[in-house]
């Protein structure tokens, strides 16, 4: 069984930045690894978009670590985010879980 693939990236909310690594970049079908968060929201299915603002920033000082439910990335890659949220709220860092590869 292959293992699986996961991204990682920190966002800074003062920055509105998000640093991705390679792995990530390919997940989202990112063209660069700094972007901002409409960047970021631009690749994310337009059924999920709601939801992947709910479950990410707005879990800001609402929790510590938050996992989402499945999210549609617009490449069809299917993923779970999760977060872990600095105690000063000044980032996230997290990793995505590629669930299911679009054909």
């Amino acid at each position: 069984m292959p293992l699986p693939v996961v991204g990682y990236f920190k966002f800074e909310f003062a920055k509105n930045q998000a640093i991705v690594n390679p792995t990530q970049q390919q997940i989202y079908g990112f063209s660069k690894n700094v972007l901002t968060f409409a960047e970021v929201l631009d690749h994310i299915d337009h059924k999920c978009k709601t939801r992947f603002v709910e479950q990410s920033v707005g879990s800001a000082g609402k929790c510590e670590v938050v996992t989402t439910s499945p999210i549609l990335i617009s490449n069809g890659n299917i993923v779970e985010e999760t977060y872990y949220f600095l105690r000063d709220k000044s980032a996230i860092y997290g990793h995505t879980k590629l669930i299911d590869k679009a054909a």
